[in-house]
């Protein structure tokens, strides 16, 4: 956090959650769990620039550090992930289970945070107002 501050880049941290993971894990198995985050592993990929870096977080949580991007490119790609993950989640689940992504987008200049971990709190606080909020959206952008 303090090289990014010193050479007046930004740093935008995105948060993504899956909704519904452990109800996909309880109804149709940990395969099939695994199965989504291989899914959405490759959509990030496809998503993110090469400078980015992306960290499984938690369980289905994954962390996307994106220097010297703005908060609008942030999330027009937070929106396109939820997009291409809707559309491709019905190949592995059933349309029983409601599943899609809730993101959280903090920046490190507009949201002031001093240390790595409060950029990550955050975004996590974000993360779950877009959840509080009817899941599936972006929150922060």
């Amino acid at each position: 956090v303090r090289s990014i501050r010193e050479s007046e880049a930004d740093l935008i941290c995105v948060l993504i959650d899956v909704d519904n993971f452990k109800v996909v894990n309880d109804c149709l198995g940990h395969a099939v769990g695994d199965e989504l985050l291989v899914l959405l592993a490759g959509l990030i990929r496809g998503c993110v620039r090469h400078d980015d870096i992306v960290v499984r977080f938690g369980g289905d949580e994954i962390v996307v550090l994106m220097p010297g991007c703005t908060v609008e490119r942030a999330g027009q790609v937070a929106s396109q992930l939820i997009a291409l993950f809707r559309q491709q989640v019905g190949v592995i689940l059933s349309k029983s289970i409601a599943c899609g992504l809730s993101i959280g987008v903090v920046s490190l200049r507009r949201d002031g945070a001093e240390t790595g971990r409060q950029l990550i709190e955050k975004a996590d606080a974000r993360l779950y107002a877009a959840k509080r909020s009817g899941k599936g959206q972006v929150a922060g952008c």
